[in-house]
Parts: C-alpha cells; structure tokens; sequence
C-alpha cells in the first residue's frame, strides 16, 4: 500500500517546486501551499475472486489542493502545471527507497485516473487566496 506522505513526495518532483507541500492540512494564511488529501471512495471494496492473494490491482483515491495565491491567473496556472505533469506522466514509482538516483522497493504506477477534467476553481478562502482542486485515482500493482 502507498501512504500519502509517499503521493506528496512524488507529487513534489513533477510541478510546483516552489511550493510548500504538506498532508491533511496547510497553513491557509500562507501562499503556495499544496496538501494531498485521502478522498472517499463512495464505491465499495473490490476484491478478485480467490481474495487478497489473486487481487493484483489497488486503487489509492487521492484528492489536491492547489492552494495558490490572490491572482486567479497565476492560481489557475500553477494548477494546471501540476495537472498538466500528471496528465503526460508516462511512468511512475510511488514509495521506496532512494539511493543515488535509483529507487528501489515501492509500487509501479499502472494507471492515473484525473477525475475531473481540469483542476476545479473552488474560489478563493476568507484570506483571499484562491484554490483549485484536483482528484486523482491513482492504480497500482504491489508485490
């Protein structure tokens, strides 16, 4: 299983590096925040016939907050970036151990599902920062 700290540490070298990244919660009075979420899955659990031994595929539902600054353009640009890095992101390795440039151990990214067609504008919060909003599937294969 891949944790969220794993999602945000490989989130962190596709886009937005200036960016202070952070899981469950940021600090909403500073700018260029981004927090990763876990986001409910509202279907049920799935399994393959022969139970956990045959199920090959897990699916983690992640959910970005793009918590930006008070221009909408520069928010809805830094969004996109990310999205954008995501959407033609042809390979990936979420979790492990990284040692001289090699990973080693973690689970090999099979498919990312980007829910929503583009990072959604939520508006801005009571400090005038505004946000989008993205929620990827991420599926892998462990083991």
């Amino acid at each position: 299983m891949i944790g969220l700290a794993d999602v945000r540490d490989w989130l962190k070298t596709l886009a937005l590096t200036d960016a202070t990244w952070s899981i469950g919660r940021y600090e909403a009075n500073k700018e260029k925040r981004v927090c990763v979420y876990t986001r409910a899955d509202y279907g049920s659990a799935q399994a393959a016939i022969g139970g956990s031994e045959a199920t090959k595929t897990e699916v983690k539902h992640v959910s970005v907050v793009v918590h930006w600054n008070r221009n909408h353009k520069e928010t809805e640009v830094a969004a996109l970036a990310l999205y954008d890095a995501l959407k033609f992101n042809p390979r990936a390795t979420i979790g492990g151990t990284t040692a001289n440039g090699v990973t080693t151990g973690g689970v090999d990214l099979t498919y990312i599902d980007l829910q929503l067609p583009e990072p959604q504008d939520v508006g801005s919060d009571e400090n005038g920062i505004y946000e989008r909003v993205i929620w990827i599937d991420l599926y892998f294969e462990e083991g």
